[in-house]
Protein backbone atom coordinates (compact mmCIF):
# COMPACT_ATOMS: atom_id res chain seq x y z
CA UNK A 1 0.00 0.00 0.00
CA UNK A 2 3.02 2.57 0.57
CA UNK A 3 4.85 1.71 -2.80
CA UNK A 4 1.36 2.09 -4.38
CA UNK A 5 0.95 5.31 -2.17
CA UNK A 6 4.34 6.74 -2.97
CA UNK A 7 4.59 5.78 -6.63
CA UNK A 8 1.06 7.41 -7.76
CA UNK A 9 1.21 10.54 -5.70
CA UNK A 10 4.93 11.44 -6.64
CA UNK A 11 5.54 12.89 -10.24
CA UNK A 12 6.38 10.18 -12.90
CA UNK A 13 9.47 10.53 -15.07
CA UNK A 14 9.68 11.84 -18.65
CA UNK A 15 9.68 8.90 -21.43
CA UNK A 16 13.42 9.79 -21.30
CA UNK A 17 13.30 8.94 -18.08
CA UNK A 18 10.61 5.83 -18.06
CA UNK A 19 12.63 2.57 -18.20
CA UNK A 20 13.27 1.38 -14.07
CA UNK A 21 16.95 1.56 -13.18
CA UNK A 22 18.96 -1.09 -11.39
CA UNK A 23 21.95 -0.37 -9.23
CA UNK A 24 24.45 -3.15 -7.64
CA UNK A 25 27.01 -2.19 -5.21
CA UNK A 26 29.39 -3.99 -2.78
CA UNK A 27 29.03 -3.31 1.09
CA UNK A 28 30.82 -2.91 4.12
CA UNK A 29 29.64 -2.52 7.58
CA UNK A 30 31.98 -2.86 10.95
CA UNK A 31 31.10 -1.77 14.18
CA UNK A 32 29.35 -2.89 17.14
CA UNK A 33 25.71 -2.63 18.98
CA UNK A 34 24.33 -2.85 23.03
CA UNK A 35 22.35 -5.45 23.84
CA UNK A 36 20.84 -5.99 26.83
CA UNK A 37 19.79 -10.35 27.73
CA UNK A 38 15.94 -10.43 28.97
CA UNK A 39 16.54 -12.66 31.22
CA UNK A 40 19.19 -11.31 33.40
CA UNK A 41 18.96 -7.80 31.69
CA UNK A 42 23.04 -7.92 31.39
CA UNK A 43 24.49 -5.80 29.22
CA UNK A 44 26.70 -6.53 26.24
CA UNK A 45 28.03 -5.77 23.06
CA UNK A 46 27.40 -7.81 19.81
CA UNK A 47 30.00 -6.68 17.66
CA UNK A 48 29.57 -7.67 13.84
CA UNK A 49 31.60 -6.89 10.43
CA UNK A 50 29.38 -7.67 7.08
CA UNK A 51 30.56 -8.16 4.19
CA UNK A 52 27.66 -7.93 1.11
CA UNK A 53 25.93 -7.36 -2.61
CA UNK A 54 23.23 -5.32 -3.18
CA UNK A 55 20.75 -4.82 -6.07
CA UNK A 56 18.85 -1.78 -5.95
CA UNK A 57 15.56 -1.08 -8.57
CA UNK A 58 14.72 2.43 -9.12
CA UNK A 59 10.27 2.25 -9.44
CA UNK A 60 10.44 5.70 -10.04
CA UNK A 61 12.41 9.10 -9.47
CA UNK A 62 11.03 8.62 -5.47
CA UNK A 63 10.99 5.28 -4.93
CA UNK A 64 13.77 2.76 -4.56
CA UNK A 65 13.39 -0.92 -3.74
CA UNK A 66 16.61 -3.12 -2.81
CA UNK A 67 17.84 -6.57 -1.48
CA UNK A 68 21.17 -7.38 0.16
CA UNK A 69 22.91 -11.11 0.63
CA UNK A 70 26.00 -11.84 2.03
CA UNK A 71 28.57 -12.92 4.83
CA UNK A 72 28.93 -11.60 8.61
CA UNK A 73 30.80 -11.89 10.95
CA UNK A 74 29.76 -11.57 14.91
CA UNK A 75 31.10 -12.14 18.50
CA UNK A 76 29.81 -10.56 22.02
CA UNK A 77 33.00 -8.19 23.56
CA UNK A 78 32.05 -9.92 26.74
CA UNK A 79 31.68 -13.79 27.62
CA UNK A 80 28.36 -15.46 27.79
CA UNK A 81 27.43 -18.24 30.43
CA UNK A 82 24.70 -20.96 30.01
CA UNK A 83 24.15 -22.16 33.43
CA UNK A 84 20.84 -23.88 33.75
CA UNK A 85 22.24 -27.09 32.00
CA UNK A 86 23.60 -30.19 33.18
CA UNK A 87 27.14 -28.32 32.75
CA UNK A 88 27.54 -24.73 32.90
CA UNK A 89 29.00 -23.40 29.66
CA UNK A 90 30.82 -19.86 28.67
CA UNK A 91 30.74 -18.59 25.53
CA UNK A 92 34.08 -16.56 25.10
CA UNK A 93 35.42 -14.10 22.96
CA UNK A 94 35.33 -16.25 20.04
CA UNK A 95 33.55 -15.28 16.33
CA UNK A 96 30.48 -16.81 14.67
CA UNK A 97 29.80 -17.01 10.97
CA UNK A 98 26.49 -16.41 9.14
CA UNK A 99 24.89 -15.42 6.27
CA UNK A 100 22.96 -12.59 6.10
CA UNK A 101 19.87 -11.32 3.82
CA UNK A 102 17.93 -7.92 3.60
CA UNK A 103 15.12 -5.60 2.08
CA UNK A 104 14.95 -1.98 1.81
CA UNK A 105 12.34 0.67 0.49
CA UNK A 106 14.05 3.85 0.03
CA UNK A 107 11.61 7.22 -0.60
CA UNK A 108 12.04 10.97 -0.89
CA UNK A 109 8.32 12.15 0.21
CA UNK A 110 9.56 15.79 0.59
CA UNK A 111 12.20 18.10 -1.05
CA UNK A 112 13.08 21.79 -1.95
CA UNK A 113 15.74 23.31 -3.48
CA UNK A 114 18.98 21.50 -2.86
CA UNK A 115 17.70 19.94 0.20
CA UNK A 116 15.97 16.67 0.31
CA UNK A 117 14.42 14.28 3.07
CA UNK A 118 15.13 10.41 2.15
CA UNK A 119 13.17 7.68 4.30
CA UNK A 120 15.28 4.41 4.66
CA UNK A 121 13.32 1.66 5.72
CA UNK A 122 15.45 -1.70 6.62
CA UNK A 123 15.26 -5.31 7.81
CA UNK A 124 18.27 -7.68 7.74
CA UNK A 125 18.11 -10.98 8.95
CA UNK A 126 21.43 -13.32 10.53
CA UNK A 127 21.62 -17.10 10.64
CA UNK A 128 24.66 -17.92 11.77
CA UNK A 129 26.45 -21.00 11.30
CA UNK A 130 26.83 -24.01 14.08
CA UNK A 131 29.29 -23.63 16.06
CA UNK A 132 30.73 -27.22 17.90
CA UNK A 133 33.67 -27.99 20.30
CA UNK A 134 34.42 -30.85 22.56
CA UNK A 135 33.36 -31.47 26.64
CA UNK A 136 36.57 -33.27 27.93
CA UNK A 137 35.76 -34.12 31.69
CA UNK A 138 37.48 -37.42 34.05
CA UNK A 139 34.69 -39.73 33.14
CA UNK A 140 32.44 -38.20 31.07
CA UNK A 141 33.25 -36.35 27.57
CA UNK A 142 30.44 -34.57 25.41
CA UNK A 143 29.39 -31.92 22.56
CA UNK A 144 28.64 -28.58 23.23
CA UNK A 145 27.09 -26.38 20.43
CA UNK A 146 26.12 -22.97 19.89
CA UNK A 147 23.83 -20.85 17.49
CA UNK A 148 23.45 -16.96 17.66
CA UNK A 149 20.47 -16.38 15.08
CA UNK A 150 19.52 -12.29 15.15
CA UNK A 151 17.43 -9.83 13.00
CA UNK A 152 17.35 -6.16 13.27
CA UNK A 153 15.35 -3.09 11.61
CA UNK A 154 15.43 0.31 11.17
CA UNK A 155 13.98 3.52 9.72
CA UNK A 156 16.95 6.36 8.79
CA UNK A 157 14.89 9.99 8.15
CA UNK A 158 18.16 11.75 6.32
CA UNK A 159 18.45 15.32 5.06
CA UNK A 160 20.73 15.77 2.37
CA UNK A 161 22.20 18.30 0.13
CA UNK A 162 22.93 18.46 -3.40
CA UNK A 163 24.12 21.36 -4.48
CA UNK A 164 27.70 20.78 -4.31
CA UNK A 165 28.77 19.07 -8.06
CA UNK A 166 30.28 15.96 -6.98
CA UNK A 167 29.21 15.17 -3.28
CA UNK A 168 25.87 14.90 -1.37
CA UNK A 169 26.33 15.14 2.17
CA UNK A 170 24.00 14.06 4.63
CA UNK A 171 22.61 14.01 8.49
CA UNK A 172 19.79 12.66 10.34
CA UNK A 173 18.36 10.21 13.03
CA UNK A 174 17.31 6.66 12.63
CA UNK A 175 15.34 4.29 14.81
CA UNK A 176 17.33 0.81 14.88
CA UNK A 177 15.53 -2.16 16.94
CA UNK A 178 18.02 -5.87 17.00
CA UNK A 179 16.64 -8.99 18.60
CA UNK A 180 17.85 -12.30 18.53
CA UNK A 181 18.06 -15.38 20.12
CA UNK A 182 21.50 -17.49 21.69
CA UNK A 183 21.12 -21.62 21.83
CA UNK A 184 23.46 -23.84 23.96
CA UNK A 185 22.92 -27.34 23.21
CA UNK A 186 24.98 -30.14 25.49
CA UNK A 187 25.07 -33.70 24.74
CA UNK A 188 26.85 -35.21 28.04
CA UNK A 189 25.94 -38.56 30.13
CA UNK A 190 23.32 -39.57 27.54
CA UNK A 191 21.80 -36.35 27.93
CA UNK A 192 20.72 -33.91 25.03
CA UNK A 193 19.82 -30.35 26.54
CA UNK A 194 19.22 -27.04 25.76
CA UNK A 195 19.41 -23.27 27.14
CA UNK A 196 17.86 -20.14 25.05
CA UNK A 197 19.20 -16.61 26.13
CA UNK A 198 16.49 -13.98 24.19
CA UNK A 199 18.43 -10.33 24.07
CA UNK A 200 17.39 -7.03 22.31
CA UNK A 201 18.79 -3.78 21.69
CA UNK A 202 19.47 -1.52 24.52
CA UNK A 203 18.87 1.89 22.81
CA UNK A 204 17.20 2.41 19.90
CA UNK A 205 17.54 5.93 19.12
CA UNK A 206 20.78 6.99 16.36
CA UNK A 207 22.16 9.24 14.49
CA UNK A 208 24.20 9.20 11.00
CA UNK A 209 25.91 11.04 9.18
CA UNK A 210 27.70 11.50 5.58
CA UNK A 211 28.03 11.82 2.39
CA UNK A 212 27.97 10.23 -1.70
CA UNK A 213 30.40 11.02 -4.12
CA UNK A 214 30.31 10.35 -7.67
CA UNK A 215 32.51 9.37 -9.36
CA UNK A 216 32.52 9.04 -13.05
CA UNK A 217 28.91 9.11 -14.49
CA UNK A 218 28.61 5.27 -13.49
CA UNK A 219 30.03 5.14 -9.93
CA UNK A 220 28.52 6.16 -6.67
CA UNK A 221 30.49 5.65 -3.27
CA UNK A 222 28.94 6.39 0.07
CA UNK A 223 30.57 6.54 3.41
CA UNK A 224 28.33 6.68 6.05
CA UNK A 225 28.73 7.02 10.23
CA UNK A 226 26.25 5.84 12.86
CA UNK A 227 26.48 7.21 16.29
CA UNK A 228 24.86 6.50 19.80
CA UNK A 229 22.22 3.15 18.77
CA UNK A 230 24.74 1.62 16.79
CA UNK A 231 28.62 2.32 16.25
CA UNK A 232 29.04 1.42 13.04
CA UNK A 233 31.40 2.65 9.62
CA UNK A 234 29.10 2.08 7.03
CA UNK A 235 30.92 1.92 3.24
CA UNK A 236 28.72 1.10 -0.12
CA UNK A 237 30.16 1.19 -4.07
CA UNK A 238 27.78 1.48 -6.64
CA UNK A 239 27.52 0.65 -10.28
CA UNK A 240 24.41 2.43 -11.82
CA UNK A 241 23.82 0.67 -15.16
Amino acid sequence: VLILFLTTAMPAKTDLESSPDFNMGLVFRAGNIEIMFKDSELINELAFMILALKVDYELSDYVKLGAMAGYQQNHFNNPVDATTLPLSLRLEDEKSNSMMFGLSLETIPFSIDHFALNLNFQFNYFKSFLKEWDIDLPIENGIAKTRNSFFSSRIDMLLSYDGFSSFTPFIGPNLHFVSGKLRFEETIAGLDVSEEQEYQQNSLVGLSCGAKFEVGDHFDLTLRLNLFSEKSLYFTATYIF
